[in-house]
């Protein structure tokens, strides 16, 4: 009986879709999961695929990693760093988004949530906390 699996495809046929400024922990998320899905562990060839991914301002931005990634010990991680500290909100931004952020409307309420948690920082990322603010006293997180 033939075999009809598909090969896993080389590293250069995997594309990326444009870095999402907004919400790069969400980019890199889906980013690393393509990395699993084709067996791409190698740091440079990550670090590659990212690349293309990132507009001209963004490059001119990585311009530090990008002419050192053969000497850094982990390039992938460096670049990865280097776009979470770039487009990382500070608490006043993150507020102001959340706030002027879209009403529940049809979104499931623990979804909303955790649209809301994505604009904050680390230490302000609560979602009882949220949930009180945001929801009537019996609301419970499905």
């Amino acid at each position: 009986m033939p075999n009809h699996a598909q090969p896993a495809p080389q590293p250069h046929k995997v594309k990326l879709p444009l870095l999402w400024v907004n919400n790069v922990p969400g980019w890199f998320a889906l980013a690393e999961s393509f990395f699993a899905q084709f067996h791409i562990m190698d740091s440079l060839s990550r670090f590659n695929l990212v690349l293309p991914a990132l507009d001209c301002e963004t490059r001119e931005h990585m311009r530090a990693v990008t002419h050192r990634r053969d000497t850094l010990p982990d390039p992938y991680l460096a670049l990865k760093e280097r776009l979470h500290q770039l487009y990382k909100l500070d608490i006043w931004e993150g507020l102001t988004k959340l706030l002027n952020m879209q009403h529940l409307g049809d979104v499931k309420p623990s979804l909303f949530l955790e649209r809301m948690l994505v604009l904050l920082l680390p230490g302000l990322r609560s979602l009882a906390c949220y949930s009180k603010l945001f929801f009537s006293p019996d609301y419970q997180p499905i």
